[in-house]
């Protein structure tokens, strides 16, 4: 028994003198450090007990490297346990590292900057892609955490809103029929989805330098990457509002009109038609951009747009269209009569042509005149016009004499005969209209109108088919067009 009370006495001896071998960890005062560089303060608070870690502050009022101030708020005198807390050192750098100013407007990037002796100049720059007034970039050799010193001067670019710009969302198609069958088509030539929320459409109506009124898209409107939406009079006729995604009754234009498409923060980026123009111009038919067309165009150029029929909807709420190439005659009217039918036709045997709108066919007493148009006359005594004249003739035997069919057509419009007795016609050879290759070729003028558009071929009217010849032939200088 008395063994055991001597064990525990022992025990407690030992503890006592333990505890009284371990030192008392006691608070002390943060030094002043004014003055110090790195090493110096790291000696001193080393000896304090202190853990820390160092940051540079932009501090031109103290030696290069030398203490700034502590962080978190400490200063020199407060009494702290160097075990329960980790002190942060600012010492103090004159080299000036520009920093990332994305998203910030000029007054935060003045802000930014405050700190830095450099001379900032701000410059402006028209941009779609970054929110007006936002920081664009460094300009010069400078970016991002470039280094730059007392006195430097550093430009900077501003954003700013342009009034128009060209753009990947445009009007791809308009439709200006008769009444209220009226339609507007717009593309999104992006791969992702775009939100029309308050894009609009401003309507200057029979040639107002005024907006008439507009239509603005509504929220959540959005359009799929390269698909279109298609707006359409709520009047229109059935087999037009079919094709809508949009009904609307602003669409009010009839040909004479002018059209501006907006974005959400209201900049133009694509129009229609001529401000101020008073002439019906664009009423009866659809004008298409052409397939070639990517962006927008805030001036307005018809060379842009194909014109088709104002009734062809089998090409709306679709783009790009590539417009035809190629079209031959329509098989129904084999059927009909060629001297009693408009649209009739015959077919016969080609015998000769002397010049290039005039040729002879077996079974018929007269010439036939080719419709729509007129060709030098190989009597001409000049002799380029005389060679011109005989080269259209050439290329009429040329194209007859080597076709394997041949057919007359009764024009529905002007009919099958002239004053002089002959017989008036369309020329098709092999499925080719030959009078309006005459003119593709520059052998003629285009003569042929018919205000009905009766024939409609490929969804383009007749009329159309010979005004693009004419087109191309002047573009490319072809036959008469090398005298102008």
């Amino acid at each position: 028994m008395l063994k055991k009370i001597y064990s525990i006495m022992a025990v407690l001896l030992t503890s006592t003198a333990l505890f009284a071998c371990t030192p008392e960890v006691k608070n002390v005062q943060l030094p002043v450090l004014n003055g110090l560089n790195q090493t110096e303060i790291s000696t001193k608070l080393e000896d304090l007990g202190f853990e820390f870690e160092f940051f540079e502050e932009l501090n031109f009022n103290v030696a290069q490297g030398t203490f700034v101030r502590y962080g978190d708020d400490k200063a020199p005198g407060l009494m702290l346990n160097p075990s329960e807390v980790s002190l942060i050192i600012y010492l103090s750098t004159h080299e000036m590292v520009l920093p990332d100013l994305t998203g910030m407007t000029e007054s935060e990037v003045t802000n930014a900057l405050k700190g830095f002796q450099i001379n900032v100049t701000f410059s402006y720059r028209e941009t779609h892609d970054i929110e007006p007034g936002l920081f664009i970039e460094y300009a010069g050799t400078y970016d991002a955490g470039s280094v730059v010193y007392k006195n430097t001067n550093v430009p900077i670019v501003i954003s700013t809103y342009p009034d128009s710009y060209q753009s990947p969302i445009f009007i791809s198609k308009y439709v200006s029929g008769s009444g209220s069958d009226k339609a507007l088509e717009i593309y999104n030539g992006l791969d992702n989805e775009v939100d029309l929320s308050g894009y609009t459409l401003d309507f200057y109506l029979n040639g107002s330098q005024e907006v008439t009124h507009t239509y603005e898209f509504e929220s959540n409107t959005t359009l799929a990457g390269g698909d279109t939406l298609l707006l359409v009079h709520s009047n229109a006729n059935e087999a037009l509002k079919a094709k809508a995604d949009i009904l609307t009754d602003t669409l009010t234009f009839d040909g004479n009109d002018y059209i501006a498409l907006n974005d959400y923060l209201g900049a133009q980026i694509d129009e229609f038609g001529n401000q101020g123009m008073e002439i019906f111009f664009f009423n009866n038919q659809i004008r298409v951009r052409k397939s070639n067309i990517i962006e927008s165009n805030t001036e307005f150029t018809t060379d842009e747009w194909d014109i088709y029929h104002r009734n062809h909807y089998e090409i709306l709420d679709n783009h790009p269209t590539e417009f035809p190439t190629t079209f031959t005659y329509h098989a129904e009217h084999l059927e009909l009569d060629f001297f009693d039918d408009k649209n009739g036709m015959l077919e016969v045997t080609f015998i000769s042509a002397n010049d290039g709108d005039t040729a002879r066919f077996v079974g018929l007493e007269e010439s036939v005149r080719f419709m729509g148009i007129n060709s030098l006359e190989v009597s001409d005594p000049d002799p380029v016009r005389n060679a011109l004249a005989q080269a259209a003739g050439a290329f009429v035997r040329q194209r007859l004499q080597n076709a394997t069919q041949i057919y007359l057509h009764h024009d529905p419009y002007g009919g099958n005969t002239e004053t002089y007795g002959r017989y008036l016609a369309f020329v098709w050879y092999d499925g080719i209209l030959l009078n309006y290759e005459v003119v593709l070729y520059g052998h003629s003028q285009n003569f042929y109108n018919d205000p009905n558009e009766t024939l409609i071929y490929e969804g383009v009217t007749l009329n159309e088919w010979f005004r693009r010849a004419e087109s191309y032939a002047r573009a490319n200088r072809l036959g008469i067009w090398t005298l102008s």
